[in-house]
């Protein structure tokens, strides 16, 4: 083998060495970083959703008592519209969980949705039928469901604030998680980083050995020559130029002789 392919060979080598241990240095920073983008994005908009199930079961209450107090119209539509965007988070959230123990808050949740609704209009229907029959509406006759109202609307803000802190936890076990793997990645990356290292230094001297062994006995042949040792060859078997130089100073060596 040509001297300046073992030098090519030796320095592609040495780089694809390197160049594994730079990609796998990228990878194992790629995952870690997806895992936790992933895990943020996932766990955040359920958290949010859940949040706001907490709110819009407040605002349908508020705007269920504000109408048997004030009569406007407009509260009755948005205490139904904030029962619908409730059950569009809960929807939401729905299609997305994957704990066991958050699919079950989820669907207390639900049931609590459907109970709250159901008293809403029996509330409304309460007073539409007491307003046409005295012309005014009571809240006093009516304590027993109000008070089922206020503790349902509670009941849904507590179970979407439990929700929310059962992802954050497994939030933060994600995150926990994707740490430690990342720790045993990079554990790799080291052990593979020092071998690559190992592997260069070793096929760096072999290169060298087999290019200044040769030069060595060249030298010290010449050497001899000039004291007049006419006699002296050198074996070096290499096909390299080397070898060629070697096979050359031997002739030259049996032509003084």
């Amino acid at each position: 083998m040509r001297l300046r392919l073992k030098l090519f060979i030796g320095f592609i080598a040495v780089s694809l060495l390197v160049g594994i241990v730079g990609y796998l240095g990228l990878y194992a920073n790629k995952q870690v970083v997806t895992v936790y983008e992933s895990g943020e994005e996932h766990f955040s908009s359920i958290i949010e959703a859940s949040n706001e199930i907490s709110s819009y079961a407040k605002r349908a209450e508020g705007h269920t008592m504000l109408f048997l107090t004030l009569h406007n119209e407009t509260d009755r539509q948005k205490a139904f519209m904030r029962i619908t965007s409730l059950r569009e988070q809960t929807a939401f959230i729905e299609a997305r969980i994957k704990n066991a123990e958050a699919k079950k808050k989820l669907e207390e949740i639900k049931s609590k949705t459907d109970e709250l609704q159901s008293t809403v209009e029996l509330l409304f229907k309460a007073y539409d039928n007491e307003v046409r029959t005295t012309g005014r509406f009571e809240p006093g006759n009516h304590e027993e469901l109000i008070r089922k109202l206020d503790n349902l609307g509670a009941g849904i803000r507590t179970k979407g604030l439990e929700l929310a802190k059962i992802e954050l936890n497994l939030q933060d076990e994600q995150q926990i998680a994707a740490k430690k793997d990342a720790g045993s990645l990079y554990n790799i990356i080291f052990i593979i980083s020092a071998v690559a290292i190992i592997s260069a230094l070793a096929l760096g001297y072999i290169i060298a050995r087999n290019i200044a062994g040769p030069v060595n006995k060249l030298r010290e042949a010449t050497i001899d020559i000039g004291k007049g040792g006419l006699g002296i060859r050198i074996e070096i078997k290499s096909k390299d130029e080397i070898g060629e130089l070697a096979g050359s100073f031997n002739k030259m060596a049996e032509d003084l002789q």
